[in-house]
């Protein structure tokens, strides 16, 4: 994720929090509460928050895919061997050399 939809989304978190921090009560409430409605809604820019949402969805099913590959390489059966064929080969020379890494430093100790 940039640098900018990640500011983007803590500011859209801290207005929000803002938001729900002030349960307006008192005129004085309602009239901060306004002013804190209204500085969340100048934040509102759609493609932006568009371009956030692309990003987390992007970001999920990436994190999903790991999983899998993760699960099914701690399983060492045949969906391990069905995901590596899927991904590229990359990846599969990648978790070759860290556990061969991993296996050379529980040697030398």
């Amino acid at each position: 994720m940039n640098n900018e939809i990640l500011e983007y989304a803590k500011e859209l978190k801290k207005r929000s929090e803002r938001l729900i921090s002030v349960e307006p009560e008192t005129n004085d409430d309602r009239a901060e509460w306004d002013e804190a409605l209204n500085d969340w809604d100048v934040l509102i820019d759609p493609r932006l928050l568009i371009k956030l949402c692309n990003l987390l969805e992007a970001s999920i099913k990436i994190n999903d895919d790991n999983n899998k590959l993760i699960e099914a390489f701690c399983a060492d059966d045949t969906d391990w061997h069905k995901l590596i064929d899927k991904k590229n080969m990359e990846r599969s020379q990648l978790i070759d050399l860290i556990i061969n890494l991993a296996e050379k430093c529980h040697e030398s100790k």
